[in-house]
């Protein structure tokens, strides 16, 4: 299966030329027609990303009726364009509830207009992050996927997030480290243990904290114990971290850049990201302590 797109774009031009056959006498004519469609498939392309960006800039501003306008400007210029679609949600939207209900007709107008343009061929099935025409209708999902989250709607999250990921196998977004925390929260870690081996089972801090949190809540403390003591294998940060929630910290952002992974900051950036989860988390905090200065034997702690 290709996954850099390309032959979806072939699969485009196939159907162009097609469309136009009767205009190819010549090899020339040939050339001509293919120079014209790529000349609009990047016309259509970089209007509306130039139209959306400038909307984005006005937006940080403060400046929303710009920010509207622009955006606007961008839909007329590329009716169904994702990016566009996904800040004109955001701009309208009232509250986290009313964000889902638009982002979903966001998603829909997005996707008629990609199927129109051939982007829901088999050709591009997997590789929805890697093709730069369909990069912002994942962003559009994923805004999608994080309000279902906020609202509390966790199974239509898990369907979304499922969705998701059939549309870009590797998971540039970062899809898989939502359904587990999710997955966690529904205390399920039989469709977690599925994602972590779907990733060849990488020993890494989204996969392994969840784990260890879903195992103490559905009650097997052995299995917890284990992803607490790979988790700190992993992380040195660990240990720390579960001293700062059973002090019931959240130690404030500092810096604009993602914390680097396998440290104390990651800990920190997901304990902000994710304030419900660990709430419920409480407990295996607790637990997690007691592994500690016990120094129960296994632990890695």
């Amino acid at each position: 299966m290709r996954t850099d797109g390309q032959a979806g774009l072939y699969a485009q031009l196939e159907r162009y030329i097609e469309k136009h056959a009767d205009e190819v006498k010549t090899q020339a004519d040939a050339e001509r027609l293919v120079e014209a469609f790529m000349a609009a498939h990047h016309a259509r392309r970089d209007a509306a990303a130039g139209l959306v960006s400038r909307a984005e800039a006005a937006e940080r501003r403060g400046d929303r009726a710009g920010a509207e306008q622009k955006t606007a400007e961008a839909l007329s210029a590329a009716p169904g364009d994702a990016g566009a679609l996904l800040l004109q949600a955001k701009l309208g939207a009232a509250d986290d509830d009313d964000l889902c209900g638009r982002l979903q007709a966001a998603e829909a107008s997005a996707r008629a207009a990609l199927t129109e343009r051939g982007f829901f061929d088999p050709a591009y099935e997997g590789a929805f992050w890697q093709t730069p025409e369909t990069r912002d209708y994942i962003r559009l999902r994923r805004a999608l996927l994080d309000a279902l989250v906020r609202c509390g709607r966790l199974r239509p999250a898990v369907r979304e997030g499922e969705a998701l990921l059939r549309l870009c196998e590797e998971d540039g977004p970062g899809v898989r480290y939502v359904l587990m925390h999710v997955h966690a929260m529904l205390e399920e870690p039989e469709p977690m243990e599925r994602l972590h081996a779907a990733y060849d089972g990488y020993e890494e801090t989204g996969m392994l904290l969840p784990l260890s949190v879903v195992y103490y809540r559905v009650g097997d403390t052995a299995r917890s114990a284990d992803c607490l003591r790979r988790l700190a294998a992993v992380n040195p940060g660990t240990q720390a971290f579960i001293q700062l929630l059973c002090r019931g910290d959240v130690p404030p952002e500092t810096e604009d850049v993602p914390a680097r992974p396998f440290t104390l900051a990651e800990l920190c950036a997901d304990l902000r990201a994710w304030p419900v989860f660990y709430r419920m988390a409480r407990g295996w905090a607790l637990f997690a302590r007691k592994l500690a200065e016990s120094g129960e034997k296994g632990t890695g702690m």
